[in-house]
């Protein structure tokens, strides 16, 4: 079975139905109990490993982790560690509870290693659990640090025991990223927990984007699509951030401004099919702020949307290389309002399939056939592209979508990276 989204990994869970059997299987390695391994290893998948590391036995690329595993004097505890953290990766969404069991074994097998502490305080946090805190005193006290401290200031914020400094804080990405000082943000926990974002397909965005081409970021929040395709395209290229809410789009200015990124433009509106005026919700995560239907009780600003054909004309933009798209539920409408663009320019487009509270995209998708495109989920570890239907299988969280007309550029490009 494949397993298109997700981090780097080389082994994954078949399917979640197994992962509670999995989980307890797992548990009988410390026994030595060889039937326990047998059991685990029915759950797990190992795919042929990429061209480039043929030698290799498996792709772990975070060298911190690395270090802590290799610590352990015991080789049951290695291995015991590299398959609790290659399963971890395996996970859809790190922060939340599946990940956190597998962070709880993972802290009492390394138990003198502060990222472990670091990852499980941050994510407990996020998931209101406030015992979060204690973790994070324990990754500091085993290894103080900067980013240490940063995540128990967080912490602090997070449960109301501190009131956060009014100038920006910034924690570590490609450049470092000006986000909100709360765990509720999932932005803030996974960045400070990994120092990087956990959807493969901002490995396929980097490694696309090249020095001169133009990208469209819809739906910025703080900017990880956008740093990191600036880096990429260079003061030659142009990056185009559209955010709404206002204070994402702060905090994106305040990177933007502290490594003198003058080629992108932060754009305050929504995207949509026509121009209106709309009222987007304002939650306790940034990431979920969507326009509403009804307002009721919720708090909301007011924001101006506009058709994407409309703003590039705008900002005198003519052509387009990449286009990323995670608005909430709103992707149909930005595509609608995005068609001179899309058929002038055939972009490469990376789209949110799974929307949360506002379900899946297929409406999205036959659009995007309509005009030519074929859609693909991206394999970050095989670095390959595996063609979907209008309605990809279950583990889907983002779609790439290449038109036919650009599609052997794209492989060619793959196969001699």
């Amino acid at each position: 079975m494949a397993h298109p989204t997700g981090w780097p990994r080389a082994i994954a869970p078949e399917m979640p139905m197994t992962l509670q059997q999995a989980y307890a299987a797992l548990l009988g390695v410390w026994d030595g109990d060889r039937r326990a391994q047998e059991s685990f290893l029915e759950f797990l998948e190992m795919p042929h490993p990429p061209r480039e590391q043929a030698g290799a036995i498996l792709d772990l690329p975070d060298p911190e982790l690395t270090v802590a595993l290799l610590a352990e004097d015991s080789a049951q505890n290695q291995v015991a560690l590299l398959w609790l953290e290659v399963w971890r990766r395996s996970l859809m969404f790190p922060h939340l509870p599946d990940g956190l069991r597998v962070l709880r074994l993972e802290s009492q097998v390394a138990r003198w290693a502060a990222p472990y502490y670091r990852r499980l305080g941050i994510y407990s946090l996020h998931n209101r659990e406030p015992e979060g805190l204690f973790y994070l005193k324990r990754a500091q006290a085993i290894a103080p640090c900067p980013r240490h401290e940063l995540a128990l200031e967080f912490g602090y914020v997070t449960l109301g025991l501190r009131e956060p400094n009014p100038a920006p804080y910034y924690v570590p990405f490609d450049l470092p990223l000006a986000v909100e000082p709360d765990y509720a943000s999932v932005v803030t926990s996974v960045l400070l927990a990994e120092g990087d974002w956990f959807e493969a397909e901002l490995d396929l965005w980097r490694w696309f984007l090249q020095p001169g081409m133009t990208a469209i970021d819809v739906g910025a929040n703080v900017g990880i699509y956008t740093i990191s395709a600036a880096q990429r395209v260079g003061s030659r290229g142009r990056v185009l951030a559209i955010e709404p809410f206002s204070h994402s789009a702060a905090l994106l200015i305040a990177t933007c401004a502290r490594h003198g990124l003058d080629w992108v433009t932060v754009y305050r509106a929504a995207a949509g099919d026509r121009p209106d005026q709309v009222k987007l919700g304002l939650f306790t995560a940034s990431e979920t702020n969507a326009i509403l239907a009804e307002v009721g009780d919720q708090a909301y600003e007011e924001v101006s949307c506009l058709p994407l054909d409309q703003i590039i004309a705008t900002m005198g933009i003519e052509e387009v290389s990449a286009l990323k798209i995670d608005a909430e539920g709103q992707e149909l409408a930005v595509l609608v309002g995005a068609r001179q663009l899309l058929e002038r320019c055939q972009p490469l487009i990376v789209y949110e399939y799974q929307s949360g509270k506002h379900g899946q995209n297929d409406s999205a998708g036959a659009l995007l056939q309509e005009l030519g495109y074929g859609l693909y989920a991206y394999n970050r570890h095989r670095r390959s592209l595996e063609a979907i239907a209008t309605t990809p299988p279950t583990g889907i969280l983002n779609v790439v979508a290449i038109h036919t007309a650009q599609y052997e550029n794209v492989a060619f490009r793959f196969s001699t990276a």
